[in-house]
């Protein structure tokens, strides 16, 4: 090597290596490609948009971090293809095949949107319920369905195991949607079941045995024949339950028992004889209680869920919402046809016995509810002191505050007047008289859940 003239002298002069052919020192940018060492080398155009070799002599690699506009839209240095950098280092738009992370669901590349895809054109998956039908996958989709979309978008109709709302439907077939006799308040058990796409309770359980249900609304109470029975109004009464028949003396029998009750009254028209009922009266009507007795025997059976009812509940029980004057109707006249009576056609009292019968023996007089004896057999207690209406008392009537008699409905079997048996009639007497022809039936108020 000649000092001042050479930088260096390999004495091969192949530029391939450190040492040029010109004896100068390689570097980058030189043109010269050193093996082991440089990849390329454009010479001075290295780095450049219009070459492939960077300033360190080493190729542009798309994932190196850094841009090279002419061959890149985007370099983020990772190459996933994941983000908004496609690993072609291509800016991520939707349809290039590339699902970009956090923006597209789904990228099908140039089928996106078309109906053999699950992707639509925003790069968001196929949904039922996006307003936009789908054939490949959908009959219909009206964003939320309606009568004629269900919530799987196909086109609705009863019988396709499917419970469309919109369409009225409480149910499809098999499909109950979740629904039990209790949460529809068909009463208990597993009998629901659907019937031209609505439930069908007929086979679930009552959901009180022995009792009727009253749903809420107004009727029409009292009437023009006596003054107590003045204003005539439309009342507001809430839904409720009412024993379908007089509570029995061997019902009775069971509180007495228990060491709740005290013993009804005895005496020759009384159904209690010392320590239980008349032979052969268990299912009559128990009598000869006062009222104190039927408000102790309410509020104990059934695990304490009873109470006596009001008298408007009782009068709307009775007659319903037609304004009838009868249980049955407004006609015909009362006999023994429909209730226990005193009837001289039938031999007198009790329709010739000279007692009361068994409870739900004349169901020609049930009410629009199906309640039997409203009219006859024996008077019933009800919750409220008796006296004049107050007229502006509509909503769930409950009487004066105070007294000092209960008011009686029904009539009995020793009366043969009939008026008394109207259901606006009216009644009342000392709460603890224990008449032979005073007894009971008990209400219930549902509960939210039933």
């Amino acid at each position: 090597m000649r000092e001042g003239v050479e930088e260096c002298d390999d004495g091969n002069a192949d530029n391939t290596d450190e040492c040029l052919d010109d004896c100068r020192f390689a570097t980058c940018g030189d043109g010269f490609v050193r093996e082991g060492v440089e990849e390329c080398d454009e010479g001075e155009l290295n780095g450049s948009t219009d070459v492939v070799c960077t300033p360190e002599c080493q190729y542009v690699r798309c994932g190196d971090g850094v841009v090279w506009s002419l061959y890149e839209e985007c370099d983020d240095g990772n190459g996933d293809g994941t983000d908004e950098c496609t690993n072609d280092c291509k800016i991520a738009v939707c349809g290039d095949g590339f699902v970009q992370e956090g923006v597209e669901e789904c990228d099908d590349g140039d089928i996106n949107g078309s109906d053999d895809a699950v992707c639509t054109a925003e790069c968001q998956y196929v949904r039922c319920g996006d307003g936009i039908v789908w054939p490949l996958y959908e009959e219909c989709d009206d964003e939320g369905q309606s009568a004629v979309c269900d919530d799987d978008c196909s086109f609705a109709e009863c019988g396709d195991e499917t419970v469309n709302a919109a369409a009225g439907e409480d149910c499809d077939g098999n499909n109950l949607s979740g629904a039990t006799c209790e949460s529809v308040k068909y009463g208990s058990g597993s009998g629901l079941s659907c019937s031209g796409c609505v439930f069908d309770g007929s086979q679930c359980a009552p959901p009180f045995p022995g009792m009727v249900e009253v749903p809420g609304g107004e009727f029409e109470m009292g009437s023009n024949a006596f003054s107590n029975e003045q204003p005539i109004r439309q009342v507001w009464v809430d839904t409720f339950w009412i024993d379908e028949t007089e509570v029995t003396v061997e019902a009775y029998k069971e509180c007495v028992d228990a060491g709740v009750c005290t013993e009804p009254s005895t005496g020759t028209y009384c159904n209690w004889s010392q320590g239980g009922p008349v032979a052969g009266r268990e299912n009559h009507p128990v009598n000869c209680v006062s009222w104190f007795q039927a408000e102790a025997y309410c509020e104990w059976v059934q695990g304490g869920t009873k109470r006596l009812p009001t008298e408007a509940e009782w009068e709307k029980a009775a007659r319903g919402t037609d304004g009838r004057v009868y249980p049955w109707g407004d006609t015909p006249q009362p006999s023994c046809d429909r209730l226990v009576m005193s009837d001289a056609a039938a031999g007198g009292a009790g329709c010739g016995t000279g007692a009361t019968w068994e409870v739900g023996s004349m169901p020609l007089g049930a009410s629009p509810y199906g309640v039997q004896d409203m009219a006859g057999n024996v008077w019933e207690w009800v919750a409220d002191w008796y006296g004049y209406y107050d007229a502006g008392e509509t909503n769930n009537p409950v009487g004066p505050r105070n007294g000092t008699s209960r008011v009686l409905r029904g009539g009995s079997w020793f009366f043969d007047f009939t008026s008394i048996f109207r259901a606006a009639y009216r009644d009342s007497n000392d709460p603890t008289d224990s008449g032979n022809g005073v007894g009971l039936r008990c209400a219930r108020t549902p509960s939210a859940a039933q």
